[in-house]
């Protein structure tokens, strides 16, 4: 081979050489090169507290929040308060934000990452829309959580602004509740076990059942007027005492009188050593156990509670778990212990 082949062969060597460099780096240095760090909603941190609602719509409908004289509000829900720590911290996590990683352009991949269009067919992404004094402040489809970002450097999210192709894993925790009941104030009542002296309950039948005692330290409820040569079932009381301890609401509405049938209401007085007395009227469906509740007080110095408890409740009808109100529904049958059978 000629000194002039051998040089040219050797710069076609060279350009390949380079050219197959170029390519592996763009193979595996190109999600380095387009990692960004930038907020998603930029100067949001300076609009947080003019956000005055927000929607959510997801492939199962829409729901909005908004603020109200009295706080945050849950319009699908009557207007009843809504979670105000948990909408804070929603739109504080959206200030922190921060874009890292483009994602996909191609719709038909918007399934994966769950960035789809909310409309599409069995869509698992969520339409976030905020809005202040002057309209829409920003509008995000919502993704797949992502635990573990690379490096264990936190939680991500992956989303996609409405209107752009461009979908993005950002660093930082968005807990994005998709059901209008997750926005809730589910805070009902608190009464103390502790407290309770006596509890009245009345069957839609008119069956009567009380259950009282006498000391708040030492005592211990107990079924009054229970029939003779009759028994007790072990767990006859259980879950009387603390039937309105830390109740929480999992569904509410306005209250309305035709949802309230009087044959089909079962009542319960509770009463505290110390004269507050609560008054459920319960309805129990197919759906759960609806009540409405009302608080009074036998006494000055309970007053102030019974108001503070009729300024929450009052025009509302409460769905509360099952096994909160279910003793409440018993009658004395329920409470005795069953003959057995002679052999």
């Amino acid at each position: 081979m000629t000194p002039k082949a051998f040089t040219g062969l050797l710069g076609i060597t060279v350009v390949v050489v380079a050219a197959a460099v170029a390519s592996v780096a763009g193979q595996f240095g190109a999600t380095d090169q387009s990692r960004v760090e930038q907020p998603v909603l930029a100067g949001f941190e300076d609009k947080v507290n003019s956000v005055l609602g927000l929607s959510v719509q997801t492939a199962k409908g829409t729901f909005s929040v908004a603020q109200g004289d009295q706080g945050w509000v849950v319009a699908a829900k009557g207007g009843y308060p809504a979670e105000r720590a948990y909408v804070h911290r929603l739109l504080l996590q959206l200030s922190q934000l921060a874009l890292v990683e483009p994602k996909t352009k191609m719709a038909e991949r918007y399934g994966r990452i769950q960035v789809e269009e909310v409309n599409a067919e069995d869509a698992k992404s969520a339409l976030l829309s905020l809005n202040d004094a002057n309209g829409a402040v920003a509008k995000l489809i919502v993704g797949k959580n992502k635990s573990n970002m690379a490096g264990g450097s936190g939680k991500g999210v992956y989303l996609r602004k409405e209107g752009e192709t461009q979908a993005w894993l950002a660093r930082g925790e968005l807990d994005l509740r998709k059901a209008v009941t997750g926005w809730l104030d589910k805070d009902v009542l608190d009464i103390a076990e502790k407290r309770i002296k006596r509890i009245t309950t009345t069957s839609p039948a008119g069956d009567i059942l009380i259950i009282s005692r006498d000391d708040a330290e030492k005592g211990k409820l107990a079924v009054q007027d229970v029939p003779e040569a009759e028994k007790l079932k072990k767990d006859a009381l259980e879950g009387f005492g603390a039937a309105l301890s830390g109740v929480k609401l999992t569904d509410v509405g306005p209250f309305l009188e035709a949802d309230f049938p009087s044959d089909k209401l079962a009542w319960a007085e509770i009463v505290t050593f110390d004269g507050l007395v609560i008054d459920l009227a319960m309805r129990d469906s197919e759906n759960g156990i609806w009540a409405r509740i009302s608080a009074s007080s036998s006494n000055e110095a309970g007053k102030a509670e019974a108001e503070k408890i009729n300024s929450r409740v009052a025009g509302w009808a409460y769905q509360i778990p099952d096994y909160k109100l279910r003793p409440l529904l018993k009658t004395m049958a329920d409470l005795i212990e069953a003959e057995k059978p002679k052999s």
